[in-house]
């Protein structure tokens, strides 16, 4: 009995049918799937905001002191030796600049027993360490004189997250990474905490969304665009709020018109 087969031709049609709907599809399956790094980045920035808030907030860890009249003395990251408690007192690196750090530290998951620190420095103390999830945690505190406060210190720390510390060589959105897994963020005395690279910025922007890959990376090319830098944390924050600003008088404007 004479079988039939598929002949050349209606092989190749068939190839390229399968082509055609494969790349109508493939826009479609990338966004359903969700942007790792991302998804790494809001849940390492949400950690960070609950317990940067509940240490902070933490009368037996910070409290503000007062001065003869009445004023502020002493607040938020200033009263880096406060309690004297022994249990805070026991290692080196929960007085001082290391403090705020060590204790956040102390309550999340560490792949080591305790973290790396280096308070030898009075003006750029360190604390590093890596999270079970994979994720390298490194804080620089500076230390500066307030002249607006009475006695005390002023302190901002700056934090460098890698999202994957697998990678030897993480590198921050720029024109020159292309796969950025390194991200920056400035927390003041008070525990206010500000994105200082332009991908966090738009990942914050847009931050319920894990899908948003594109978008983000377009949005992060237009930060640094506007502010003609991709290193300055302020020039980057401004140009973000013109851009929304100019996105909101579009909207208005549109509306208007309908």
């Amino acid at each position: 009995m004479f079988k039939r087969g598929f002949t050349l031709q209606e092989l190749l049609i068939t190839i390229g049918v399968i082509g055609i709907v494969a790349a109508i599809c493939a826009p479609a399956v990338v966004n359903m799937v969700p942007d790792k790094t991302k998804t790494m980045y809001m849940k390492a920035y949400t950690t960070l905001s609950n317990l940067t808030n509940e240490i902070l907030n933490d009368s037996t860890l910070y409290y503000t002191t007062y001065d003869a009249s009445g004023n502020p003395s002493c607040e938020g990251m200033r009263c880096s030796d406060n309690p004297f408690g022994a249990f805070y007192n026991s290692q080196d690196y929960y007085v001082g600049a290391t403090k705020y750090p060590a204790i956040l530290a102390s309550k999340m998951n560490l792949i080591e027993d305790e973290p790396n620190y280096d308070n030898t420095s009075p003006t750029a103390a360190m604390v590093w360490f890596t999270t079970i999830d994979g994720v390298y945690w490194n804080f620089k505190v500076d230390t500066k004189s307030d002249i607006d406060v009475v006695g005390g210190k002023k302190y901002e720390t700056e934090l460098t997250i890698n999202t994957d510390s697998s990678i030897d060589s993480p590198c921050m959105y720029s024109s020159s990474c292309k796969n950025p897994t390194q991200f920056k963020f400035i927390i003041d005395n008070n525990g206010g905490i500000k994105p200082a690279d332009a991908l966090g910025m738009a990942y914050l922007q847009n931050a319920t969304d894990m899908h948003a890959a594109k978008t983000d990376r377009t949005l992060a090319s237009e930060i640094v665009e506007k502010a003609g830098s991709d290193t300055d944390a302020d020039k980057m924050l401004k140009a973000l709020n013109e851009l929304r600003k100019k996105d909101s008088g579009t909207k208005e404007t549109t509306e208007t018109k309908e």
